[in-house]
């Protein structure tokens, strides 16, 4: 079923980015990592998530970062 195979991917996306939200990530290395290309994996992802995996990563990267924010008092946007 396409639905499962895609929210599989889906996860495999979310996982790699949880796994590396430290590293310097970008779209080819997620692409190469899942196996797909990268339009074909970001218009999976855009369907089952509502966001590109760029706003997706930089969602997280922005939530990652809060805590930071007040102890070293620099701008959100800097850190993130």
């Amino acid at each position: 079923d396409t639905m499962n195979v895609y929210k599989k991917i889906v996860k495999k996306v979310i996982d790699y980015i949880e796994d590396n939200l430290e590293n310097e990530i970008d779209l080819d290395k997620i692409a190469e990592n899942i196996g797909y290309s990268k339009f074909h994996l970001n218009r999976i992802f855009t369907e089952e998530t509502g966001y590109t995996i760029y706003k997706y990563l930089q969602m997280r990267r922005l939530t990652n970062c809060c805590p930071k924010a007040g102890r070293y008092g620099e701008p959100i946007t800097q850190i993130a």
